[in-house]
C-alpha cells in the first residue's frame, strides 16, 4: 500500500514538473528576446533592410511585444602610394549603411514549443559614402556617389518561433512591405592650389515606391532572457 502511494506521489510530482517546464518554455511578460539571421545563399555581404539585422523584442505582456531591428555596416579603403606621374598621391573611400525597423508583434498560443506571430513595423534606412583623392596642391572630395538612397516604409510580417528550450529558438518570417526611396545627390568639392569649388548636381523630384512580398531565405536564431 505504501509502495503504491509512493509511486503515485512520484508520478504526480513528475507530471507537475513537466507541466511547469512546458508552461514556461516560451517567454512571458518582461522577457527580452534577441535574434539574428544567417543568409547562407546570399552573394552580398551588405546589410539589407530585412536581413543582417540584430533584432530585439521586449514582452509587454505574455503575447504582445515591442520589436526593433538595427542594421549597421561600414567599410573603408585607403591607399597612400606616393605621387607617380598622374596618379593620385592619396586615395580614401569609406561608406556606411544603417537600417532601423521599430514595430509591434503579437504572439499566439500555438503549441508547447511553437509560437506563431504577426506584426507591423516602420522601415527606416540610409546609406552614404565619401571618396577623397589628393595630389600635389589638389584635393577632391566626392560625397554620396552612385545613386544612394534614403528609405522610408511600412512593413507587415508573419512567422513563427520554435523553442528548443527556455532560452533558445529558431524561426522563419515572411514580409509584406511598402517602401518609398528618395535619392541622396552627390556633392563634389574640389580644392586646387587653395581655391575651393563645390558642385552639386541639380536636384530633381525622383521618388521610387515599391510594394512587394518577400520570403527571406534566412535561418533565424534567437535567445531570450
Amino acid at each position: 500500500m505504501k509502495r503504491n502511494v509512493l509511486l503515485t506521489g512520484m508520478f504526480v510530482l513528475s507530471t507537475l514538473t513537466a507541466t511547469a517546464q512546458f508552461g514556461s518554455i516560451k517567454p512571458e511578460k518582461g522577457a527580452v528576446l534577441l535574434e539574428t539571421g544567417i543568409a547562407p545563399f546570399s552573394e552580398e555581404g551588405s546589410i539589407q533592410l530585412q536581413e543582417g539585422q540584430i533584432k530585439g523584442v521586449y514582452m509587454l505582456s505574455d503575447n504582445i511585444g515591442v520589436r526593433a531591428g538595427l542594421g549597421f555596416n561600414t567599410a573603408s579603403y585607403s591607399n597612400d602610394n606616393g605621387l607617380k606621374d598622374d596618379e593620385w598621391e592619396k586615395e580614401k573611400i569609406s561608406g556606411t549603411q544603417i537600417s532601423f525597423t521599430p514595430g509591434l508583434v503579437r504572439f499566439f498560443s500555438g503549441t508547447e514549443n511553437l509560437s506563431p506571430y504577426i506584426g507591423a513595423e516602420l522601415i527606416l534606412a540610409t546609406e552614404s559614402n565619401r571618396t577623397t583623392l589628393e595630389a600635389q596642391n589638389y584635393k577632391q572630395v566626392i560625397k554620396n556617389e552612385g545613386g544612394l538612397m534614403n528609405t522610408f516604409g511600412l512593413g507587415l510580417f508573419s512567422g513563427f518561433n520554435y523553442y528548443f528550450s527556455e532560452s533558445l529558438y529558431v524561426g522563419v518570417e515572411i514580409n509584406l512591405a511598402l517602401r518609398s526611396k528618395t535619392p541622396k545627390y552627390s556633392i563634389i568639392e574640389t580644392t586646387d592650389s587653395g581655391s575651393k569649388e563645390t558642385i552639386e548636381p541639380t536636384k530633381g523630384k525622383i521618388r521610387n515606391t515599391e510594394f512587394k512580398t518577400a520570403c527571406n531565405p534566412l535561418i533565424r536564431i534567437g535567445w531570450s532572457f
